[in-house]
């Protein structure tokens, strides 16, 4: 689909290519800068009085998202100079940080409790938890599962209350 460059978009465009230019190819906000220049041609946006603070807000948030899977997914460093400082203060992020290896151990080891408590809600819950973890979709999980949508979000909910109940239980020890 064709989308007339109007005189606001064009003025954003240039905008976002002067700042993209002052930034390391390959840094968070060359690639920000970046995906807020395919959001203002997307055509999908009306003309608004924020135009560019909102397409930079939006492909931040957008570009935090794929660095935080890129990390969960392929297990990326943390200190790699290509996720920046901005992203490495998300609170997501640092919750990921690694730690020693007694805390890792640790946290394994609760996991594998909370892991048997999910399985003994449902059959198909340690499934579904995989492919939560993983980052992939309600439907991604219902196709690679042969379940409907529904079922796994109903199995979500389960593993989500026995999270709630593992926390409980694991704050009063």
């Amino acid at each position: 689909m064709t989308h007339a460059v109007d005189a606001v978009d064009w003025s954003a465009v240039q905008t976002l290519q002067e700042r993209m230019a002052r930034q390391p190819s390959g840094g968070f906000w060359y690639d920000v800068y970046d995906h807020a220049i395919e959001l203002v041609l997307s055509g999908s946006r009306r003309e608004e009085p924020y135009l560019l603070r909102n397409v930079v807000r939006d492909a931040k948030t957008t570009v935090r998202r794929r660095k935080e899977l890129e990390i969960r997914r392929f297990g990326g460093s943390l200190d790699q100079p290509e996720i920046s400082c901005e992203v490495d203060r998300d609170p997501v992020v640092v919750a990921m940080r690694p730690t020693s290896a007694e805390v890792q151990l640790a946290r394994a080891e609760q996991f594998l409790q909370f892991k048997k408590n999910v399985n003994g809600a449902n059959p198909k819950a340690e499934d579904v938890l995989k492919l939560w973890l993983n980052g992939e979709s309600v439907a991604h999980t219902a196709f690679d599962l042969s379940i409907s949508p529904d079922y796994v979000k109903k199995i979500r909910k389960l593993i989500y209350a026995a999270a709630k109940n593992h926390h409980a239980e694991s704050e009063a020890a």
